[in-house]
């Protein structure tokens, strides 16, 4: 039985989204043709294309004609997390991959019109991949994943740090001129000019400067206290931006408890494992009362970024006065952001 251009096209769409890789579509059992090599340098799409062509040369030409203004062929926040995921498990090569996450040099260097789902991954594939990926150790593949999945929800200028932290060379970078502007020994305009050196693109919307710089109020206070730079660093690794976002607190210890859920609003992100919550109501515990509520995972390998992805947290509570050191270990909890 024939194939429709619908087959094609969903196979194709995925590639270019990173859902189905090369080696996913080459088994696949009900493939019409074989995927025949053009040569020793062309590319799995030059390919996957010719094949095609010499299979159904009007399904062909309807594809080319629909991928010459398509904005669905673009790498998205799925397909890039797959992707990363199969090259991991070695069930691509990292040349495969390269060759997929750079898809902009496909077609004999002319691009589709594709739109990224964020800047964060499109700065991720056309420009933070082709440049670096001769240096990149297999170990930062890894580690990307989690951050790549968290880019609809977090700044581009929050995933631009986050990511070049994952680098060794560029985390030096970083520790070193950030421990001189800690300690007196660069100015702000030094800090801006850095920033620009390092992270700026001439896109519009790839410009990076101290505006861009997420984490900028707690740097100046890290200078003005004159904290650890390796404490800062932490900070950057670790904070999630969620303050002034409503949370939904359902109790599941103490087995009495006798409030109900709780409802709060997130006062401070202290960073990814601890948060600092005004609650909708007063609560009373054994030696306290406090409408405050001190946050922490309750799981050594959980944080609250997950709170990002919709997902619930298990969390211990504790009663704290603002202002004050007084604390009271109260509950444990699932968390979640809550959505009216």
């Amino acid at each position: 039985m024939n194939k429709t251009y619908q087959y094609f096209h969903n196979i194709l769409i995925s590639y270019f989204q990173g859902t189905l890789t090369q080696n996913e579509i080459k088994n696949l059992d009900d493939l019409p043709f074989t995927i025949n090599k053009l040569s020793q340098w062309s590319d799995f799409l030059s390919d996957f294309e010719e094949s095609f062509r010499d299979y159904d040369e009007d399904l062909y030409f309807e594809w080319i004609e629909y991928k010459e203004y398509a904005k669905d062929t673009a790498p998205t926040i799925k397909g890039l997390s797959h992707s990363l995921e199969e090259f991991i498990k070695h069930n691509i090569l990292e040349d495969e991959f390269i060759e997929w996450a750079c898809w902009h040099n496909g077609d004999c260097g002319e691009t589709t019109s594709g739109i990224f789902e964020n800047n964060s991954i499109e700065f991720f594939c056309l420009y933070f991949i082709p440049e670096r990926y001769k240096s990149l150790e297999f170990s930062f593949y890894e580690k990307v994943i989690p951050l790549i999945k968290r880019s609809i929800d977090i700044s581009y200028g929050e995933f631009i740090i986050k990511l070049y932290l994952l680098v060794e060379k560029e985390r030096k970078s970083l520790y070193f001129f950030l421990k001189e502007y800690i300690n007196g020994s660069k100015s702000e305009e030094d800090l801006e000019k850095y920033f620009i050196k390092k992270f700026n693109r001439n896109l519009d919307r790839f410009k990076f400067d101290l505006s861009k710089f997420p984490y900028k109020e707690e740097l100046n206070r890290y200078k003005k206290e004159g904290l650890s730079i390796d404490d800062f660093i932490k900070v950057m690794e670790n904070k999630i931006f969620i303050k002034g976002k409503a949370i939904q607190i359902s109790v599941n210890e103490p087995y009495e408890w006798s409030e109900g859920e709780l409802l709060g609003i997130v006062e401070e992100d202290l960073d990814a494992k601890k948060l600092k919550v005004r609650l909708n109501k007063n609560i009373k515990g054994k030696n306290l009362s406090s409408d405050f509520l001190l946050l922490s995972p309750r799981y050594e390998n959980e944080d609250f970024s997950k709170l990002l992805q919709n997902k619930s947290v298990t969390a211990g509570g504790a009663l704290i006065k603002d202002n004050s050191d007084e604390f009271e270990y109260i509950l444990i909890a699932d968390i979640m952001l809550y959505n009216e």
